[in-house]
């Protein structure tokens, strides 16, 4: 078996400024707060004192990117409870180079594809749910009814194509940066929060 390396990214369709404002919110309880100041490369960081994002225009999508890619999911729930009426997706790209994704609409799961044990809340999601997909179409702006039911059709039939067939209609990318790719691309900002006991802390 060949491997590859683990990536995952956060998309959702708002504002630059919206997604860095519900950050704050949403890392305050994980630990981490706004830097004083921005973060020098040079800093010489303890192991988890700094978390550092990328964030970049995908499209009608905005991509972010953590630096602390295990904590994919549990953002795309935290941001989706802090950008109400906004869809946030999640998606991750194991070392298997299996993938999957998860679609968060007000702090509720709509959608997800994979496998995954969903640390980021107190239940099993039921992967794969029809009227789930239906109503994450719906949130994302998907109204056609023919295109639901193919990738109803597909999803079904557990076929290959379901999911880069649902990112293509979702106006996603099945392709994942990497936190320093996103970092270089064009109309790329970076934001960093630190550890709450982190000299760098406000």
């Amino acid at each position: 078996m060949s491997f590859v390396e683990t990536r995952a990214a956060i998309f959702t369709c708002t504002g630059e400024e919206s997604i860095i404002t519900a950050l704050g919110p949403t890392l305050r309880p994980l630990g981490w707060v706004p830097t004083a100041r921005p973060v020098p490369t040079s800093y010489p960081a303890l192991p988890g004192e700094v978390l550092r994002f990328a964030l970049r225009p995908a499209g009608s999508w905005r991509a972010l990117v953590p630096s602390d890619l295990a904590l994919a999911y549990k953002l795309t729930l935290g941001l989706s409870r802090h950008l109400p009426g906004t869809p946030v997706v999640g998606l991750r790209r194991e070392f298997d180079g299996a993938m999957g994704l998860k679609l968060y609409l007000d702090g509720r799961p709509l959608f997800k594809w994979g496998e995954d044990p969903d640390l980021e809340v107190p239940y099993p999601i039921l992967p794969g749910n029809l009227l789930g997909l239906k109503e994450a179409l719906v949130a994302c702006g998907v109204r056609d009814v023919a295109v639901g039911e193919a990738l109803g059709a597909a999803m079904e039939r557990q076929a290959k194509a379901f999911l880069p067939l649902l990112l293509q209609r979702l106006g996603l990318v099945a392709v994942l940066p990497s936190l320093n790719e996103l970092l270089l691309a064009p109309g790329a900002c970076s934001v960093a929060f630190v550890d709450t006991t982190s000299p760098l802390a406000i």
